[in-house]
């Protein structure tokens, strides 16, 4: 597949006239509804799942970025498609453990650069989000 911007741009407007052309504003059709939507949070996922079901856009499946407990529950009920878990808490202890372990006896970690591997949370595996006991 092919990826396409949700948001096709416009032509400027002509100098002290107004701009014709396709989408709400313009005389043209309106855009079709997008496949997907890969947002930068979970907060602007759940804007666009507010934004399709405006307009009645069914079939996109949207994403977010953070697993808070609110967009866990969206992708438990299947309004979101996913969201992207990066083990906040995992990271704040492993940090802490760094930390202790350097002030103790100035022991560096392994790795100058210590990463965790982030994960997408789906229906399939809702159980591996870390807030998930935060959702109702």
């Amino acid at each position: 597949p092919t990826l396409r911007p949700a948001v096709c741009p416009q032509p400027r407007p002509p100098p002290g006239g107004r701009a014709g052309g396709g989408g709400r504003r313009g005389g043209g059709p309106p855009h079709p509804p997008p496949d997907a939507i890969v947002c930068a949070n979970d907060d602007m996922a759940l804007g666009a799942l507010e934004a399709c079901a405006a307009r009645n856009f069914t079939d996109v499946k949207i994403y977010g970025f953070d697993a808070l407990p609110e967009a866990l529950v969206a992708v438990r009920d299947g309004k979101l498609a996913g969201t992207v878990e990066q083990f906040p808490g995992k990271q704040s202890r492993t940090a802490v453990q760094i930390a202790v372990a350097y002030a103790k006896d100035k022991t560096e970690p392994k790795e100058k650069l210590v990463l965790l591997t982030p994960i997408v949370i789906g229906k399939d595996n809702l159980d591996k989000a870390e807030r998930l006991s935060e959702t109702k």
